[in-house]
């Protein structure tokens, strides 16, 4: 079985891949589409592929800062891994 330590790390780095896979998806469709001038059918319109890649890469950049927010977090001693930690915190005015 993992350490606490070990498990926190393989989370963490299981965490950044899919972040920096979803950001480099993203960044690929938004080049892609600018290159190849794709359009997406929506409804009864159509939009720019190109605005679908920035949106997925907003996306992934937006999940980045989170993990890298719970690798701070983490980085504790008394911090367990939780996946509430994810999960938005309201900020009182």
């Amino acid at each position: 079985m993992l350490s606490d330590e070990s498990g926190k790390r393989a989370a963490l780095a299981v965490l950044f891949v899919t972040a920096a896979a979803i950001c480099v998806s993203g960044a690929w469709y938004l080049v892609f589409s600018i290159v190849r001038n794709v359009w997406v059918p929506i409804l009864n319109a159509s939009m720019p592929g190109a605005v679908l890649g920035m949106a997925v890469l907003y996306l992934g950049i937006r999940y980045l800062a989170r993990v890298f927010h719970l690798k701070k977090e983490l980085a504790k001693p008394e911090a367990k891994f939780s996946w509430e930690n994810l999960k938005k915190r309201r900020r009182g005015k």
